[in-house]
């Protein structure tokens, strides 16, 4: 009911999440509220709702609760709510008590949707691909948004050590080091990329990046050092 009426008062969120609302409450008073809605101003965000099936009375419309969910969907529909994206679910072998898990999790999915870029086709993809999607969602959420580093470090990492991508998988690592430039992980992954494609100079030059951002890291301090030997040699 919080979550309903903070969209109803136009709070300033970007996503409501209402799991199974209590919309019936006080003779569904908040449904009543928005039929009264004043229209100057129109709803806007993201609005996912879900709702749960009664044992003792099962139906979409079932029980009172499932009649006050169906009422308020109406309602919405009557209203001004171009702004607003909405999506209402219903769990019909979930009953109020199990419903919030999957709620949350399907709630979370469709508030996010497109954020995680297609993973089968990076192989395919150009990085300009890649920049162009994650900035449709930035300005979707109305905000700066990179993309997901540890998630594209594990993808060049596949590329590179299972299907011998390995140009592709530069050019991932590569891009994941100017969006992460304080980050060692990134010029780990190069240094390593580098050293087994015979491009040492290279290999040399991203470990140390590595090395400044985390001189702790006594792996790396070993490559390296091992790599300058064979140079001397």
């Amino acid at each position: 009911l919080f979550t309903i009426n903070a969209l109803l008062k136009k709070a300033d969120f970007d996503a409501y999440l209402a799991i199974d609302p209590s919309l019936w409450w006080q003779e569904e008073g908040i449904i009543r509220q928005f039929q009264k809605l004043n229209q100057k101003k129109s709803l806007k965000g993201q609005l996912y709702v879900s709702q749960s099936n009664n044992p003792f009375n099962p139906g979409i419309t079932g029980n009172r609760l499932g009649r006050a969910v169906q009422s308020f969907k109406t309602a919405i529909t009557n209203t001004k709510t171009e702004k607003l994206r909405k999506q209402f679910d219903f769990f019909e072998k979930d009953d109020h008590y199990s419903v919030p898990l999957i709620s949350l999790y399907k709630g979370l999915q469709f508030v996010f949707e497109g954020y995680k870029f297609p993973l089968h086709k990076i192989q395919e993809t150009a990085i300009i691909d890649l920049k162009i999607h994650y900035q449709k969602i930035a300005n979707r959420f109305g905000g700066d948004l990179l993309p997901p580093g540890k998630l594209l470090n594990q993808v060049g990492q596949f590329l590179l050590n299972s299907e011998n991508e390995i140009d592709k998988a530069i050019e991932l690592f590569v891009f994941n080091g100017a969006n992460y430039q304080n980050t060692a992980i990134p010029f780990n992954s190069l240094g390593n990329a580098y050293e087994q494609t015979g491009a040492i100079v290279l290999a040399i030059e991203n470990y140390q990046k590595s090395l400044a951002i985390n001189p702790d890291n006594e792996r790396i301090s070993i490559r390296l050092e091992r790599l300058r030997r064979s140079i001397k040699k």
